[in-house]
C-alpha cells in the first residue's frame, strides 16, 4: 500500500511539473499564435483548479496500471510501460485534435512527442523507484 501511494505521488508531481514545462515553455509559441482559438487568460485561470483533478485522475490511473505490472518492475520496464501508455494516449489525443481543431501539424506533433517523452519519464522514474524498493526489500529479507 505504501509503495502504491508513493508511485501515485511521484506520478502526480511529475505530470504536474512536466505539463507546466511542456505547455508554458515548449509549446507556448504555438499557443500564442492560435490565441483566438483558446480561452482568455482570465477565463483559463478560473478553470485552472480543474487541472489538479485531471492530474489526480491521471496519477490514480497510472498507479493502478503500474500496480498491475509491478512484479519484477525495474527502470526499463517502467520506461516501456510509460512509452506504451504515452504512445496510446498521446498519439490519439494529438492527431484527433489535429483533425478536429484548426491547429498546426507542428502543435499536434509537439503534443505527441512531448507527451510520449513525458509518460516515458514518469514510467522510468516510477520503475526506478520500484526497483530500488525491491532491492531494499531483498536485502532486508537476506538481512
Amino acid at each position: 500500500m505504501k509503495k502504491n501511494l508513493q508511485i501515485f505521488l511521484i506520478s502526480f508531481l511529475l505530470v504536474g511539473l512536466s505539463e507546466t514545462i511542456i505547455n508554458q515553455v515548449f509549446l507556448k509559441p504555438s499557443y500564442d499564435s492560435l490565441a483566438s482559438l483558446w480561452r482568455s487568460k482570465d477565463e483559463l485561470g478560473a478553470y485552472a483548479p480543474i487541472f489538479l483533478g485531471i492530474y489526480l485522475v491521471f496519477a490514480s490511473s497510472f498507479s493502478y496500471i503500474f500496480y498491475l505490472f509491478r512484479d519484477n518492475m525495474d527502470s526499463i520496464k517502467g520506461l516501456k510501460l510509460g512509452l506504451a501508455l504515452g504512445f496510446l494516449s498521446r498519439f490519439w489525443y494529438a492527431y484527433t485534435n489535429f483533425i478536429v481543431l484548426p491547429i498546426s501539424f507542428g502543435l499536434a506533433l509537439g503534443w505527441f512527442v512531448f507527451g510520449l517523452i513525458e509518460l516515458g519519464v514518469i514510467g522510468l522514474a516510477c520503475g526506478y523507484f520500484a526497483e530500488r524498493q525491491n532491492l531494499r526489500n531483498r536485502e532486508t529479507i537476506r538481512g
